[in-house]
């Protein structure tokens, strides 16, 4: 019963059957005041008088139209018929050709009989007229209820009135879900022009409210959609720079070393040369990898489900090529390397995460700029391959250390020098894309750690505790 009453369907009906009563109530007085009315207009002398006179014309008019004789009383009883509130005698010979029956006369009628007729409790007055006949003149009195030839505009004008209060009245009811609905309309308006700050309040259970309450969570929905979206754009955006800086840097790598072969060529040893070769060699090599793995990565970067070419690989060998290359850029930075005694295999892209521990180990470098040593190690915590990389510097600044991993600020902002990493943003896709994490946090007491965890199962998904 409570779920049926809070129908709209319900509460329309309910508001008209309120409207219908408010208006029967408006028709009952408004058919009362004028009853009284009426009544009263009628019985005043000249305006009974006059109506008298009226319908003794309508009579003689229609005797004449009919040609009546004296001897002829069903007609005149069916003019009586159509005005029925008329009290209609009419005398022949001192006989009673006609009279109507709801008033007692007496079948002759002289002229010492009173003057008013007795119609119930009321004296009703008496008009003589002479009706003319077509073989003879007749005596006709006239009396009755002459308010009763206004029951047609009484009835038109309380019927009106009804109408007029059930329209008013049921407009009135039904305004508030109106103004409910155009509020609606005014909501949907806003959401069409990207504005999301207005809300339906949610009035009452029916339908309409049920019908705000999913328009307020659409909007809501298509708030968090475009900002996802936002937040998507903005991602590819710093995507893409990460990208460009990471091909950028071997190549300017790749250009310097061949400007310097091209340009001094004659004053350069062998040895020089070689050296110069094999950095350009080692560039060139990691762009290929980069532009192997670029749409793999890109897709990461999207925000898409990437999946990248893991295998077995031996982790102390990914190390010790990130540390080389660490070492050759930063021979006055110390480099410990802590290994396990068994060493174990990882399912991973080895090109991809030993750039990601160059990068790592170069940020540290960068970050800590007072650094002096850097601890990288190795450690096997029960199904995950945890890769550490420590410094003795100075740490991270806490307004950098938020947003170190999603773009927001670079970790190679103001270094000129020529860095291998690609990109701590990047950085966190390739190792979401290995199903792992990365973290950086500042060491109490100084300094700052790197962490990426790896699984050692395949299909691994669940969280590092």
């Amino acid at each position: 019963m409570t779920k049926l009453f809070h129908r709209l369907s319900t509460r329309i009906v309910l508001e008209i059957l309120l409207a219908v009563a408010f208006s029967a109530a408006i028709y009952a007085g408004a058919n009362a005041a004028l009853t009284r009315f009426f009544q009263q207009y009628a019985t005043e002398p000249a305006v009974f008088r006059r109506l008298s006179d009226r319908h003794f014309q309508d009579l003689q008019r229609f005797a004449d139209e009919n040609h009546l004789v004296s001897t002829d009383g069903k007609p005149f009883t069916q003019w009586n018929d159509r005005y029925h509130y008329v009290s209609l005698m009419i005398i022949r010979q001192n006989e009673a050709l006609c009279y109507n029956s709801f008033v007692s006369y007496n079948m002759t009628y002289t002229e010492e009989d009173q003057e008013h007729f007795y119609w119930g409790s009321k004296v009703l007055p008496t008009y003589e007229y002479r009706l003319r006949l077509a073989d003879e003149t007749c005596k006709v009195y006239f009396s009755g209820y002459f308010d009763q030839a206004y029951t047609s505009l009484r009835k038109g004008i309380c019927a009106g009135l009804f109408l007029i209060s059930f329209v008013a009245g049921f407009y009135l009811l039904f305004q508030k879900h109106i103004r409910y609905i155009e509020e609606m309309e005014q909501n949907v308006s806003s959401l069409c022009s990207k504005n999301f700050s207005r809300q339906i309040p949610i009035r009452g259970s029916t339908e309409l409210s049920t019908l705000a309450a999913n328009i307020n969570h659409l909007g809501d929905t298509i708030q968090l959609l475009l900002l996802t979206e936002d937040a998507k754009l903005k991602q590819k955006e710093q995507f893409v720079k990460s990208i460009a800086h990471d091909i950028r840097t071997p190549l300017t790598g790749i250009v310097g070393a061949t400007n310097v072969l091209l340009e001094q060529d004659d004053t350069l040893t062998p040895q020089q040369r070689r050296e110069l070769l094999k950095n350009a060699n080692e560039d060139a090599q990691w762009l290929i990898h980069i532009v192997e793995n670029l749409l793999s990565i890109t897709r990461i970067g999207a925000g898409e489900d990437a999946q990248v070419t893991k295998t077995p690989e031996a982790a102390e060998e990914v190390i010790e090529g990130a540390v080389g290359k660490f070492r050759r850029r930063y021979p006055q930075i110390d480099v410990r390397v802590e290994l396990p005694e068994e060493f174990f295999l990882v399912p991973m892209d080895p090109l991809l995460i030993q750039q990601v521990m160059t990068n790592l180990l170069e940020n540290a470098a960068v970050h800590g700029v007072t650094t002096t040593r850097v601890v990288v190690s190795l450690e096997k915590q029960g199904k995950w391959a945890r890769f550490t990389v420590c410094d003795n510097g100075r740490g991270i600044p806490e307004g950098r250390l938020h947003n170190l991993f999603d773009g927001t600020q670079s970790a190679q902002k103001g270094d000129s020098t020529r860095s291998m990493g690609i990109g701590l943003s990047v950085c966190k896709t390739v190792v979401a894309a290995h199903r792992g994490k990365i973290k950086g946090e500042n060491i109490k007491g100084g300094g700052a750690r790197f962490t990426v965890d790896l699984p050692l199962e395949e299909d691994e998904h669940e969280d590092q505790g």
